[in-house]
């Protein structure tokens, strides 16, 4: 990858941390409202949770280099002979 993809991967790990605590903070949230029992809520904190967030900012960290991918098209670098035969052949 180039420099600024780099950089930009690098940047976004602060959010993407961010957003995957926040989500399980909500779930957390909603458990203890909902939830009759709280030794259930204790145990998705210790240990489910921990996972979740892990498989959360990999899908958050796939989803950026998916948008990375389409952001830039790949171009074809051809030399003056190359263009020159392949309109010669097209002909």
């Amino acid at each position: 990858r180039d420099l600024w993809e780099k950089v930009l991967l690098l940047a976004s790990v602060i959010p993407i941390a961010l957003l995957a605590n926040a989500f399980r903070i909500v779930i957390t949230g909603l458990l203890y409202r909902y939830a009759a029992q709280e030794e259930v809520i204790q145990r998705f904190n210790h240990d489910l949770a921990g996972w979740l967030m892990i498989g959360m900012a990999t899908v958050f960290f796939a989803l950026v280099l998916a948008y990375l991918s389409r952001l830039f098209r790949q171009v074809e670098v051809m030399g003056m002979g190359e263009l020159v035969d392949r309109n010669r052949s097209e002909v």
